[in-house]
């Protein structure tokens, strides 16, 4: 039986999507089901490299400027702001050109 909802199942399909098109792939959330299944499946799509992180805070052990393009999805549960603190995060860096896309 499926039992994800439409939603988380959006979610990993549009996840799964954006790793297929990235160098890199950030996954934004706590370390739970659904972020531990949505990087299984975006390791299985292929040869991006995949990390999950919880916040801006972790940040500082990925390598961003190895990467042509780094992907950010989150799960349901992440809050916005977490986002948001990423985002800016990486814009602080400088050396990457953050483009949001929805």
């Amino acid at each position: 039986y499926n039992t994800v909802c439409r939603s988380i199942a959006a979610r990993f399909k549009e996840a799964v999507r954006m790793a297929s098109s990235c160098d890199s792939l950030l996954i934004v959330g706590d370390d739970n089901t659904e972020t531990r299944e949505m990087k299984y499946l975006c390791l299985r799509s292929g040869e991006t490299d995949v990390r999950l992180v919880t916040d801006a805070g972790d940040l500082s052990m990925i390598s961003k400027n190895r990467h042509k393009t780094l992907g950010i999805v989150s799960s349901t549960s992440t809050p916005d702001w977490v986002l948001v603190k990423v985002v800016e995060e990486l814009r602080r860096d400088g050396e990457a050109q953050v483009e949001e896309s929805f």
